[in-house]
């Protein structure tokens, strides 16, 4: 609760020595690891948030939320990478998850609020790739174009 506390008043230095601590007190819980992984993804520590995360994962003991909070930050970290094909199927596995353990997560609002989000980060997701894929063609053209502009020197 103190991590919790102190992230939102944006006092990282203190979020993270909150959340160690919890992990020191409860190492084979998932929910410090979870914490702190979100804590190092919102700084942009993606490498040190991919580790704690996968730490998470193994102590989540099958619990719908936890595996589910697991899911939610494995995509959100894949599509601040940029790997968006990853980023896509964890939304799904996330989804899925949502709509299979509905009972397990004990409350319809957040069953709702993971197939939702999920659907609305794939869709932000494919608007991407598609952008990206447009580029390409457009950046591709302008090549081709300055090569066929370029003078060509006798003898060459």
């Amino acid at each position: 609760m103190r991590g919790d506390a102190a992230l939102l008043a944006r006092d990282f230095s203190a979020a993270t020595l909150a959340y160690q601590e919890a992990i020191k007190q409860e190492p084979q819980k998932a929910l410090g690891h979870l914490r702190l992984a979100s804590l190092l993804l919102v700084q942009g520590d993606l490498d040190q948030a991919s580790v704690v995360l996968d730490t998470a994962e193994r102590f989540t003991g099958g619990e719908a939320r936890l595996t589910v909070q697991v899911l939610a930050l494995k995509a959100m970290l894949a599509e601040r990478r940029g790997a968006l094909e990853d980023a896509n199927l964890a939304y799904s596995a996330y989804a899925l998850l949502g709509r299979a353990g509905a009972p397990a997560l004990g409350d319809a609002l957040l069953q709702q609020a993971v197939v939702t989000t999920a659907a609305d980060r794939k869709a932000v997701i494919a608007a991407t790739i598609e952008r990206r894929a447009a580029a390409a063609k457009v950046r591709e053209r302008i090549e081709k174009g300055l090569a066929e502009a370029e003078p060509t020197t006798p003898g060459t």
